[in-house]
């Protein structure tokens, strides 16, 4: 039996893509998690207040696996792992893998440069999946960032697209994240690593050694890639056979996929939503979620929902993403009135 610790957000598509294997996992879930455990329909559940206590069961079910399903279940995930003696991430390594101070220290250790302050260059999310300390490539995304002086910090990522032919800037950086993900011992399951192009080279800006968000949507990457991450990484565990003849497959997309998280460029209060039309009209729409909804407030450039894009022809997306940006930047997706003052009486 497999066991997924706290199986939230993504890891409710890991444990998804491991019942469609035809494998049954155990939900564990930490006493945090309570709420998602008494909504869980799912046949095997158990909530405890220390994952530890669970060791003896799990023995007992004859565990093979045990995969953290959020990013506040990896440490509990590889405790278990170390103490059943079950395939796991190097424990001399943990801290670096949750720690910012000490992710940069094991970086150095291992030879590698490491990002200094604000960092300039292409930016790329690459996912993986690990077995063994082997990592293999699950997808590689382009992100446009943009910056606009009135949102904290002074970037906006306009959207992330699917790498479809991969270019030597490319490979270098799946190369430099292998190395990365080598440096902070991470050897099972998912991860996935944001890597920036500097003139001096790759340097490493972001990392989680878990499923990518976008796994919460297989029906996105699946006709372009044949699987999602949740996907191989439910392979990793339930068909390690299978798993290993993804070292050697070509990397090669059938479609482009982009991610659109939306933004409005004033504040107030939505009154209507003009652009609406035009958005579900953009060639390649797949879907859209979080969208604002008349008498929702504004803050200049907060989050207005996320769109998604898929088309065989890398052209076709290209230009509804530079529709979609065009309605984003003339203030076209939603009608706003002013925020309304309060007033003492």
């Amino acid at each position: 039996m497999i066991t997924i610790i706290d199986p939230v957000a993504t890891g409710r598509e890991l444990s998804a893509s491991f019942v469609e294997r035809g494998v049954l996992p155990l939900h564990l879930y930490q006493r945090r998690c309570a709420p998602a455990f008494d909504a869980d329909t799912h046949p095997y559940a158990l909530l405890v207040d220390d994952p530890r206590e669970a060791l003896g069961d799990l023995a007992a079910r004859g565990v093979t696996a045990v995969v953290a399903g959020s990013r506040g279940a990896v440490d509990a995930a590889d405790a278990l792992c170390h103490a059943l003696g079950l395939p796991h991430h190097d424990a001399a390594t943990a801290p670096a893998r949750s720690d910012d101070g000490a992710r940069t220290e094991a970086l150095r250790a291992a030879g590698l440069p490491v990002a200094e302050g604000r960092t300039e260059g292409p930016l790329f999310v690459v996912t993986t999946v690990s077995a063994g300390g082997r990592h293999a490539l699950c997808d590689l995304q382009a992100v446009r960032v943009d910056r606009v002086g009135r949102v904290p910090g002074g970037v906006v990522e306009r959207h992330a697209v699917l790498i479809r032919r991969a270019t030597p800037v490319h490979i270098a950086a799946v190369a430099h994240v292998s190395h990365c993900l080598d440096a902070l011992g991470v050897r099972e399951g998912p991860a996935h690593t944001s890597v920036r192009m500097t003139t001096e080279g790759p340097r490493l800006v972001g990392f989680a050694p878990t499923l990518s968000p976008a796994s919460q949507d297989p029906s996105l990457h699946r006709p372009a890639l044949g699987y999602s991450h949740a996907d191989l990484a439910a392979e990793r565990f339930a068909d390690p056979a299978a798993f290993a003849l993804r070292f050697t497959d070509p990397y090669r997309p059938d479609a482009s996929v982009a991610t659109v998280p939306l933004h409005v460029p004033t504040t107030g209060v939505v009154t209507d939503r003009p652009g609406l039309a035009a958005l579900l009209a953009l060639p390649g729409f797949h879907r859209a979620e979080g969208l604002l909804e008349v008498g929702d407030p504004v803050h200049g450039n907060g989050p207005a929902g996320t769109v998604y894009l898929r088309h065989p022809d890398e052209a076709v997306v290209r230009r509804s993403l530079r529709r979609l940006h065009h309605l984003e930047d003339r203030g076209e997706l939603y009608a706003l009135a002013p925020t309304p003052s309060r007033t003492c009486g």
